[in-house]
């Protein structure tokens, strides 16, 4: 091997041209530039990545406030002047309200979140009495029987935990297992006192409903005449005297059950056994049996007993609601109050950016276009394509979904005016913000708002109102002015919007309602610019091989700048 590399031949081939080292340079050459670029376009990216969405909303707004510059410019014929009159007219048109609402709208969820306590009660008071699902005879008598429950469910689980303990034989333990049984003697007596209480309860609701009864009778008697409501008052007394007897009758079975349960003596200062007895824990079964079917007829059903229990909360859940409410809300307002400063600073940077963007692009947007398709390497027809793409998906994307999402927010908003329903800017804002989202729009706030007054203010009118208003007008907008934007110019499939948008929101957060769509339907422009290009492709290349086919023989092809092909064979040439 080695005699063969020393050989004259294989050493001359070895050896490089003038013309092949210069080639050679000029390609280290250039594979050192691009590792360049390559480092110093990662290092751009790293100090504009935080300005894209800016510069990007600023080209979005470029597009669509376009015929207002090119207006401005035929008025004054100075560019700069256009520019500067152009940027003024987008922030007090656009930046300016929108900041406006915004503080409308948070002022408004500020105040929604004081209410009067003593008024949420009374309300929500009413609203179970209308609907039926208020406790009977009172809450008095729904919180003990809330407590008792608890307190059944205790001893249940204490005497069937411990029925069958064995005999302690240390001292300590005895003790200890004296302590348990007088908790659980103080626990019955306690049972006790409060099914008297209950008794008591009882007994007075029904002395209420007799002398309301004997009353009306001593009306009739006397030969009053009752109207409809004081006849339907009538045999609502009677039947809460029926249901009232039979509640009685339940009660006395838990009361005697209760009272069959042995406890130690207090006046001879008996002490308990060494382990539970049988007797207590069946009494305590069969306490709770006959306290949970009490509840049922109590409340008129198993159904109704929970949907009842969930919609009269004791005070103890309802602390314990708020409790978790407050766990949660502070975690949520510390994630957000830590990020507030942070996050206000990156929006006014980013306004400040955004229209001094704005502006630079209406004055020198030509040439910045003229200088970026210059270093770009595509060609110039795929350029021109692209921003011809760009603008019509921007008119067509963005265009459509604020404007639409501006007249059903705008709409919305004169709709709840009317209708007399408190936080107006804060409705209007979440109209306008629901508006863009495909699928979900604005009937996910005037139907709410509508079943609001229906179902909770009883105001009926107002109800059917707003409901009519916003099926009829606002929701209608959208169908009305994104074809009139569009003009048949979007091709996106409301599946594939749908998903952009949460996409976009979930990756570049509110903003992504709108980037996220430009960017698939920018993406589906350029499948169809490489479609088209891979068609014209093969038709080259079929057009070639016929080419080729009619060739005559020996003839050659060289490619010369300027001319499609030259055939050296005699024929002339072909430009």
């Amino acid at each position: 091997m080695l005699a063969l590399i020393q050989s004259p031949s294989v050493a001359d081939a070895l050896v490089l041209s003038p013309s092949e080292e210069k080639c050679m340079s000029r390609l280290m050459s250039f594979v050192v530039l691009i590792g360049v670029i390559a480092v110093v376009g990662f290092l751009f990216y790293r100090v504009m990545a935080g300005f894209l969405l800016p510069l990007f909303g600023a080209a979005v707004l470029v597009v669509i406030f376009h015929p207002v510059y090119r207006w401005m410019l035929a008025k004054t014929r100075r560019k700069r002047l256009a520019a500067a009159l152009t940027s003024g007219a987008i922030v007090m048109s656009v930046l300016l309200p929108l900041a406006l609402l915004v503080a409308f709208a948070a002022s408004e969820g500020a105040a929604a979140l004081h209410w009067d306590q003593k008024a949420v009660i009374a309300k929500k008071d009413e609203l179970l009495l209308r609907y039926g699902l208020n406790i009977p005879w009172g809450r008095d008598l729904c919180d003990q029987l809330v407590v008792m429950t608890t307190e059944i469910e205790d001893l249940a689980t204490d005497g069937g935990g411990q029925e069958d303990a064995a005999e302690p034989n240390r001292p300590v333990d005895r003790l200890l297992r004296d302590v348990e049984q007088n908790r659980l003697d103080a626990d019955l007596r306690e049972l006790r006192q409060r099914v008297e209480q209950v008794n008591a309860l009882l007994v007075t609701r029904a002395s209420a409903v007799e002398e309301h009864l004997r009353e009306q009778e001593q009306r009739l008697q006397a030969g009053a005449l009752l109207e409809k409501a004081d006849e339907r008052a009538l045999g609502e007394l009677v039947l809460r005297q029926q249901k009232l007897t039979q509640l009685q009758q339940r009660w006395q079975t838990f009361d005697n059950s209760v009272r069959m349960i042995p406890v130690s003596d207090p006046d001879t200062g008996a002490l308990p056994t060494a382990e539970l007895s049988e007797e207590q824990v069946d009494g305590v079964l069969q306490a709770r049996a006959a306290f949970d079917s009490f509840k049922i007829d109590y409340v008129g059903g198993p159904l109704m007993m929970w949907v009842r229990d969930m919609a009269n909360p004791t005070d103890e859940r309802l602390k314990s609601w708020m409790r978790s409410g407050k766990v949660v809300l502070q975690k949520w307002l510390l994630a957000i109050g830590g990020a507030t400063p942070q996050v206000a600073a990156n929006t006014v940077i980013g306004l400040l950016v955004t229209i001094i963007a704005v502006y630079f692009f209406l004055a020198d947007g030509n040439t910045m276009v003229r200088s970026v398709m210059k270093l770009s390497p595509l060609d110039d027809v795929y350029e021109r394509e692209l921003l011809s793409e760009f603008d019509q998906i921007s008119r067509a994307v963005v265009l459509a979904t604020l404007l639409s999402a501006a007249v059903q927010a705008v709409l919305a908003g004169v709709g709840f005016y009317f209708a007399g329903i408190e936080s107006v800017f804060l409705l209007t804002l979440l109209t306008g913000f629901l508006a863009m989202i495909p699928f979900v729009g604005a009937t996910s706030v005037w139907l709410p708002a509508a079943m609001w007054l229906y179902f909770f203010e009883d105001r009926t009118g107002a109800a059917i109102g707003l409901g009519l208003y916003g099926m009829i007008i606002v929701s209608q907008a959208d169908n009305l002015i994104k074809p009139w934007v569009l003009h048949g110019q979007s091709r996106l499939h409301p599946l594939l919007a749908l998903l952009s948008v949460l996409g976009g929101v979930q990756a570049l957060g509110p903003i992504g309602i709108l980037v996220g769509p430009m960017i698939v339907a920018f993406a589906q422009a350029l499948m169809n610019i490489l479609q088209r290009e891979l068609t014209d492709l093969d038709h080259r290349d079929r057009r070639g091989d016929h080419t080729r086919a009619r060739r005559p023989h020996g003839a050659v092809v060289l490619p010369v700048k300027g001319f499609s092909t030259i055939t050296l064979s005699g024929q002339s040439l072909r430009r």
